[in-house]
Formats: C-alpha cells, sequence, structure tokens
C-alpha cells in the first residue's frame, strides 16, 4: 500500500512539474509575441542587421534607419525627405586615399542623374565644419556634402571603415553595402538596375 502511496506522489509531482513548465513556455511566448515589433525595430537590432552585412550580398531589402544632419551650409537634411529616389549614402573622410579617390565619380554621377531621381549624400564621419567647407570649396563639387559630426549617423549604419556606401531603392529600403571605393561603373549599373523597382 505505501509503494502505491508513493508511485501515485511521484506521479502527482511529475504531473504537477509538467504543467508549470508548459504554464513557463506559453507565457514566455505570449511576451515574445506582444513586443516582438519593439524588438525588431529598435535601433540596436536594426543596427546590428546593417553592421554584419557582407559586401557580396544584395537586395537585403531592410528598412534603414533614418537620420537628419546638417550640410556644409547648415541646411537641415532628412534622409526620408528622399524616399522615391534611389539614394547612395556615402560615408567618407577627408584623410581617406579611397575616400578621395572616388568623390570625383560621385560628383559626375550626381550631376548627371541628379534630375533623375538618383541622390548622393556624401556624409563626412567626425570632422569639422572647417575641414570639409574647405575641401568643398577648394574643389568645387555639386554633391550634398552632410557633417556626421560626432560620428553617430556612422555609428547607427554600423560603417566601421572608409569609404561605406549604402545603397537605398525608391521604396526606403537597403539594397546593396560597398565597404570599398566604388566607381562610375558600378554606380551606372546600379541605378539602371534600381530604376526598374516600382514604388
Amino acid at each position: 500500500m505505501e509503494y502505491k502511496n508513493n508511485n501515485l506522489k511521484k506521479s502527482t509531482l511529475n504531473s504537477f512539474k509538467i504543467i508549470l513548465i508548459s504554464l513557463f513556455i506559453i507565457a514566455l511566448s505570449v511576451c515574445i509575441y506582444i513586443n516582438k515589433d519593439t524588438i525588431l525595430n529598435s535601433d540596436k537590432f536594426q543596427n546590428k542587421t546593417l553592421e554584419n552585412i557582407s559586401n557580396t550580398d544584395s537586395k537585403y531589402k531592410l528598412e534603414v534607419p533614418d537620420f537628419e544632419l546638417k550640410d556644409v551650409y547648415g541646411n537641415k537634411i532628412n534622409l526620408l525627405d528622399y524616399k522615391g529616389k534611389i539614394i547612395f549614402v556615402n560615408f567618407w573622410t577627408s584623410w581617406c586615399d579611397s575616400c578621395l579617390f572616388e568623390i570625383p565619380d560621385l560628383n559626375e554621377i550626381n550631376n548627371e542623374y541628379k534630375d533623375k531621381d538618383v541622390v548622393i549624400l556624401a556624409i563626412s564621419v567626425m570632422e569639422t565644419e572647417t575641414t570639409i567647407g574647405n575641401f568643398v570649396e577648394a574643389y568645387d563639387y555639386g554633391l550634398k556634402f552632410l557633417l556626421d559630426l560626432d560620428g553617430e549617423v556612422a555609428k547607427l549604419y554600423g560603417a566601421e571603415g572608409y569609404p561605406t556606401t549604402f545603397v537605398i531603392d525608391k521604396n526606403g529600403k537597403l539594397y546593396d553595402k560597398k565597404s570599398d571605393s566604388i566607381d562610375k561603373k558600378y554606380l551606372i549599373d546600379t541605378i539602371n538596375k534600381l530604376q526598374w523597382i516600382s514604388l
């Protein structure tokens, strides 16, 4: 009789454990489901996603974070202002040889395609207004030169080396990332591909 009672107690205890574990899993699943949008849309998640993208992949279709920066003339530029256009977001510095090598091509394509829904934003990272202002004045480029004075936008995008260029399609989705200098051929080929994407 005592043996049967012990088995009954063990069986009841095991059933109770299973019920507790099941309730815990259900509660955890509910919490994750409720908070999934907050997690997926957080800056930390978005930043980590952009940071880990390889240069060989393409057509990522990820939402890119918005930002607002001043240009060398003090005008506020917001990324969302250009939704519906093909956007090249180029992070660079004036001490980077590869950056300086690609700027003439960026400028030429900008001048050629600026009336064809193509925007090139050249974002200098952690350099003074005076340094970039003098650079723009000396070379008379027509690009939109923006100032990321504290490097926060570069950090948000996961741009750890320079130059790094992010290509954004007309729907505001990331199309490509290049962690190296780009040339006219790459720019023109990319524009030709993205011009056919509908809004």
